[in-house]
């Protein structure tokens, strides 16, 4: 679905916290378009919709992970970008 541009959603808590913690957009979309949600799901708030984590560590850099909320498999929602290790 992130491949697609059409098909994502970027929320403003993404925005902010991506300029908050120096994660790029362009990084975060990487993540999105380069890996698969990781193995703990659950339950979005809305019938349809799951919640979840995609991480990447980036070469030369830290590990970012994107949290997204998959709306009935049609699209995804970016809700947050953060950097994995807490430094």
């Amino acid at each position: 679905m992130a491949k697609d541009d059409e098909h994502s959603v970027w929320g403003v808590h993404a925005f902010d916290r991506s300029e908050e913690r120096d994660i790029t957009i362009r990084d975060a979309l990487t993540v999105l378009r380069s890996v698969y949600l990781d193995d703990v799901l659950e339950a979005g708030l809305n019938p349809g919709e799951w919640k979840g984590k995609m991480t990447k560590a980036m070469k030369g850099r830290r590990e970012i992970g994107v949290v997204v909320i998959v709306i009935r498999n049609e699209s995804l929602f970016a809700k947050t970008v953060e950097w994995e290790d807490l430094r």
